[in-house]
């Protein structure tokens, strides 16, 4: 999962010009922030990691936004220019873009992009909301990138509706770009329990999405705060939380590589948890995020399915068991804890 998304970047690209008050000069870029860009760049891509720029444009997020439809069509022809022989980069101009910017302005500036670049590479923007609109459904638009996070306690079945509705209405890949996030100001609590955020990745990953984790925290453990914010990833084992939901997003990560995931669909009606990958009469993988007794429709297929079930808290696999196709099956987990379901065709 590692080599899909490497890391994000908020940037200030163009020329701040001193004068007693900070001002902008869009015209110009700074150079010195561009080949530090260009490093990290290449650094990522020796290790097969993918950037996702946030807030390059600015504009968002109290920032000024670039001042003349002329300047940013400069930006955008440098910009495009600048990274285009990168195979690692993407492009996503601004964060939140409903704080600044209207749908025909994000439409012009992605399909700018996407004329300059020629579709090369992936071009998304970062949502305030999660609703579809005709940015998603632009040729120009290449990835669904989410903005939804854990919030409170035990409310991560969100996510059913929330990739599920995507994946219905406008079928394109989903990143969980601000989902999970440990540490974080707006997931209070949630952000710190594992058992939360387990339960939170398996929902998306198990509706159709691809997980981009934060561990963002404070020293000492705490959480980010409006006025001082680091990461684990910077920091390192000096401080805590110490990235506690790597070793899960390995379980799942392990699972999801062993899957062929481009013959794979999802359906929150197969399962009666609502989330399901699989393969029409072939292969079934669903979650139940408090184990118990459950449903799967096999309706339709006929013959014996392997079951098996994976501890996403440990990793290990149980014995495998009969499950027999043709109705509404009921299984029941080990417990009443988190478990997942692999059935496949014999």
């Amino acid at each position: 999962m590692a080599q899909v998304i490497g890391r994000r970047c908020r940037t200030n690209a163009c020329a701040v010009v001193s004068t007693g008050y900070e001002t902008w000069d869009f015209s110009r870029f700074d150079l010195t922030e561009w080949q530090r860009l260009d490093t990290v760049l290449t650094q990522l891509a020796n290790r097969n990691m993918v950037l996702v720029p946030f807030s390059i444009m600015l504009g968002t997020n109290g920032q000024p936004r670039i001042d003349t439809p002329a300047n940013r069509d400069l930006f955008l022809r440098y910009w495009v220019a600048r990274w285009g022989g990168f195979w690692n980069a993407t492009f996503q101009p601004f964060s939140e873009w409903e704080e600044d910017y209207s749908e025909s302005d994000v439409l012009a500036i992605i399909n700018r992009i996407y004329e300059l670049d020629g579709g090369r590479h992936l071009v998304s923007v970062h949502p305030l909301y999660r609703g579809t609109s005709g940015v998603q459904n632009a040729t120009a638009y290449s990835y669904h990138t989410i903005q939804d996070k854990l919030a409170s306690y035990n409310n991560y079945m969100k996510y059913v509706n929330t990739f599920g509705g995507l994946y219905y209405s406008v079928k394109k890949p989903m990143l969980a770009h601000e989902c999970l996030w440990e540490g974080n100001l707006y997931q209070g609590n949630v952000g710190l329990d594992m058992g939360q955020m387990r339960r939170g990745a398996w929902v998306i990953a198990l509706s159709g999405g691809q997980i981009n984790y934060c561990d963002e925290v404070i020293i000492p453990r705490g959480y980010q705060t409006t006025y001082f914010e680091n990461s684990f990833s910077v920091i390192g084992k000096a401080m805590e939380p110490q990235g506690w939901l790597y070793p899960y997003l390995d379980i799942l990560g392990d699972l999801m590589e062993s899957l062929p995931l481009a013959q794979m669909g999802q359906n929150s009606t197969i399962s009666s948890t609502q989330t399901c990958l699989f393969t029409h009469g072939v292969r079934y993988v669903t979650y139940a995020p408090n184990g118990g007794t459950f449903t799967v429709n096999l309706t339709g297929t006929s013959g014996t399915f392997d079951g098996q079930w994976l501890n996403p808290r440990t990793g290990a696999w149980g014995t495998t068991f009969n499950v027999e196709g043709g109705a509404v099956r009921n299984v029941t987990a080990p417990d009443t804890d988190d478990w997942v379901l692999r059935l496949v065709h014999q």
